[in-house]
């Protein structure tokens, strides 16, 4: 993940990324957090960016199609506004602001905001596979789980099964990354997010009973319980 901050108050972003920092560290997520102070940056940084906490002061009347510009740019990049006086809240409605934090902002609430970022854009990437020889992209967050079948996998969506010719090994490669799967064995990898329950090793999916590994059900249990706490 990647966050943005765009601000000229050099005290109010520093103390903003040292609260952002302190959040992903305790949630052991990944991410890379940068700050800009000047708005001719912002479109060249947010299209590699999740979100941008955007300081509504520095915008002028010019920059009032900033939000369709990042958002043409960038439909993954989730525009926070950072705004106190009602001047600012009707530009965050202008640009088309999905959060507002103020100056005055407790953790919590940042911790909230990211939260909400991760779950948006987690499993945003496509995963090409095919159905009936016709080649097919998909959303990783689609996928409940994914089975090794002889050389290849088998993709379980919602209604429909694809199929690619990777090993399993290969397949979770391509998707771990985006930090919701887990290869619970030799046979299968599950979407975290999909996971309707589990007990004592047994993961019911969709349809399915799926085991965990004895190899791997420490780890998985601790990867589930941080995944789950991250998303609610």
């Amino acid at each position: 993940m990647r966050i943005l901050i765009c601000s000229n108050d050099a005290i109010h972003c520093l103390h903003l990324k040292q609260v952002i920092d302190d959040i992903l560290k305790r949630s052991n997520t990944k991410c890379e957090v940068n700050s800009i102070n000047d708005t001719e940056y912002i479109l060249r940084e947010a299209i590699k960016t999740d979100a941008v906490f955007l300081n509504m002061g520095m915008l002028h009347a010019k920059d009032m199609d900033i939000g369709r510009k990042i958002k043409s740019e960038n439909k993954k990049c989730h525009i926070i506004a950072m705004a106190d006086t009602d001047t600012d809240y009707k530009k965050a409605f202008i640009i088309s602001a999905e959060r507002l934090l103020t100056s005055n902002f407790e953790a919590q609430e940042v911790e909230e905001m990211l939260k909400y970022v991760m779950i948006e854009n987690a499993g945003t990437e496509d995963i090409e596979c095919y159905k009936n020889r016709l080649r097919i992209f998909i959303k990783q967050k689609d996928i409940r789980y994914i089975e090794a079948y002889n050389s290849s996998v088998l993709y379980y969506t919602d209604t429909e099964r694809y199929r690619n010719e990777i090993s399993l090994s290969g397949a979770m490669s391509i998707v771990e990354n985006s930090g919701i799967f887990y290869r619970i064995n030799r046979q299968y990898i599950v979407n975290m997010m999909w996971i309707d329950d589990y007990e004592k090793g047994n993961i019911h999916i969709s349809d399915r009973l799926i085991k965990v590994s004895r190899r791997r059900k420490g780890d998985f249990e601790r990867t589930f319980m941080a995944f789950k706490m991250k998303s609610y």
